[in-house]
């Protein structure tokens, strides 16, 4: 139950928490959501390999039982945005992180076998009991789907959000994540057009970077006359979620509410599976560190993660961190050990589950080349 090195390089590698306060928010705070509420919007970035950091975020949100209204999201992002609102099957996702990673067919610049087996992937994802229970009518106006396109005045960017079918909701996953020669030399098609990683057509078109006033990258404002979301709240909180710094990915924190770890833009791009397992702990101790728990108190998760830290220390037993404190730890210290305790077994427990979800899933294997 200890944290393991590897884990534990999140702390010293990564830091811990980046919180960025909105606008007038009193600086010091760094409780920023309420367990329990529901939020305007979030923006889940692309991420390449990076994508646990987002589903980790998704899972201590859940955990936490913090909700939004809409979510938009490019690239790798839209899996993670489609979780959240519960849409697909987020603990399958997180194992197909890593067998996504594994696959031969992923190799860059492959003719079309990386979008031959991400579609099956995705069908598994959103199983047909997902589409059941959450169907396109509830999606649309909820999801959006950020891509990009060539057009008589240049790159543009848009937003998908008035899914057809499910296998319009498909293609425009597959679009989401088509950069040529990068993911796939043949594109995917949607609506019998090609569309792009809106990543890419961001940096083509000399707007990358994270703004609350750049459009592009919220739902549009809403119309509570016309909208049933717009019913449930009057908050219009947006939350940004970036797993890396560096190049491409300059934020203006003003009126955000940021959850940005510490990984690397481009070289954690294709990350390994132990910076990918990092990203989803610290993922889930950013998201968990914000959430202002006194009107529903700790999840499940966390109370047991709790539970194991004072059974430790009752038993005389200490961590490698608390024997190098002198002091009680704080309440934030606390918190952060407690989630980086409970992402960790999170992981492994559905590491271990969904390890034969090829067969339990219905996966069928496509022909690559």
């Amino acid at each position: 139950d200890t944290p393991s090195p590897e884990i534990d390089k999140v702390n010293s590698e990564h830091g811990m928490i980046q919180i960025v306060p909105t606008e007038g928010q009193d600086q010091s705070s760094t409780k920023l959501l309420t367990s329990g509420e529901n939020y305007f919007s979030i923006h889940f970035s692309g991420c390449g390999f990076m994508l646990p950091y987002h589903f980790g975020v998704v899972a201590a949100l859940k955990d936490f039982d913090v909700s939004f209204s809409k979510a938009t999201a490019s690239s790798g992002g839209v899996m993670a945005a489609l979780a959240l609102l519960g849409g697909a099957d987020l603990k399958l996702g997180i194992r197909q992180c890593f067998d996504l990673r594994d696959e031969k067919a992923t190799t860059p610049g492959s003719i079309r076998s990386f979008f031959a087996v991400y579609r099956e992937y995705f069908r598994c994802f959103r199983s047909s009991s997902y589409q059941r229970d959450v169907r396109l009518s509830w999606l649309r106006n909820r999801l959006f789907v950020r891509l990009g396109r060539w057009t008589s005045a240049g790159w543009e960017i848009f937003q998908v959000t008035d899914f057809q079918s499910e296998q319009d909701l498909e293609d425009a996953f597959m679009s989401a994540a088509y950069v040529p020669f990068g993911t796939s030399v043949l594109p995917p098609y949607f609506r019998n057009s090609v569309a792009y990683d809106a990543v890419l057509i961001d940096f083509l078109s000399g707007q990358i970077g994270f703004a609350a006033n750049k459009a592009s990258l919220w739902p549009p404002e809403p119309d509570p006359q016309n909208d049933p979301c717009e019913r449930l709240t009057t908050d219009r909180t947006k939350v940004l979620v970036v797993p890396t710094q560096g190049f491409g990915h300059e934020i203006n924190p003003s009126n955000l509410v940021v959850v940005n770890g510490k990984f690397r833009s481009l070289l954690d791009f294709w990350a390994h599976p132990s910076v990918m397992k990092r990203g989803f702990v610290e993922g889930y101790q950013m998201a968990a560190a914000m959430i202002d728990t006194n009107k529903k108190g700790l999840p499940q998760r966390m109370n047991d993660a709790k539970k194991r830290r004072e059974d430790f220390k009752n038993d005389g037993k200490k961590t490698e961190k608390q024997s190098d404190q002198n002091t009680k730890l704080t309440i934030e210290e606390e918190i952060a050990i407690d989630a980086e305790s409970a992402a960790i077994s999170f992981f492994e427990e559905v590491m271990d589950h969904q390890k034969s979800w090829k067969t339990t899933d219905g996966f069928v294997k496509p022909p690559i080349w």
